[in-house]
């Protein structure tokens, strides 16, 4: 085999790898349009105006700070391995989508959310985080970012948005109760970290 070979068959590669991801990227951005966008506009009762409305690519850093934020509030501050290009990059990939709640044009919170599959129920919506700033707490950004996130799954035609909340969480409990989302005690999660996953997979 030749170096023209060689050189061909790296240009080949690489050319399949970038279409690879273009299509990547034309199907998430096909997904998107598919839908009208989600967006939410209400005032505040301090005379403030909230803005709940799409993530994108551009928002990694301010997500990025806020979920070191939201770890250090549930007294995990080391556990962040991601870092604003990997938001940035699974992002336009589809990994996830997310909503930022804006109080007069500034960052106050967050919602990072994704797809799963029911084999019960079909299409459904698995909520990761879901963070409001300390000082702009107990203003109705929660409820109006959950606003969005179960809009959003309404619009794709979603059996259900679920998601987790630390033990010790009582005010979080509470909040998520009022709105009329269930416990689910009967169900233990399961996890494999990095190390877990290389060991069964090796196995």
């Amino acid at each position: 085999m030749d170096k023209f070979d060689l050189s061909t068959r790296a240009v080949t590669g690489a050319l399949a790898v970038f279409a690879t991801g273009a299509m990547a990227a034309l199907l998430y951005r096909s997904r998107q349009t598919r839908h009208p966008p989600v967006r939410i506009e209400e005032w505040l009762d301090t005379g403030e105006k909230l803005v709940v409305r799409a993530g994108t690519a551009a928002d990694s850093h301010t997500i990025h700070g806020m979920v070191k934020r939201l770890a250090h509030f549930e007294r995990m501050p080391e556990a962040v391995e991601v870092t604003p290009e990997t938001l940035r990059v699974d992002f336009n990939e589809g990994h996830y989508w997310a909503a930022i709640a804006e109080v007069n044009g500034e960052a106050v919170g967050f919602a990072l959310f994704f797809p799963v599959y029911s084999t019960w129920e079909g299409r459904s919506i698995h909520l990761e985080d879901l963070y409001v700033l300390e000082d702009s707490r107990s203003k109705g950004i929660g409820l109006a970012m959950l606003k969005y996130v179960t809009k959003f799954a309404a619009a794709r035609g979603c059996a259900r948005v679920e998601w987790e909340a630390l033990d010790w969480n009582v005010k979080a409990h509470e909040f998520y109760e009022r709105i009329g989302a269930a416990k689910m005690p009967e169900w233990i999660k399961f996890r494999l970290d990095r190390n877990g996953i290389n060991k069964v997979a090796s196995s």
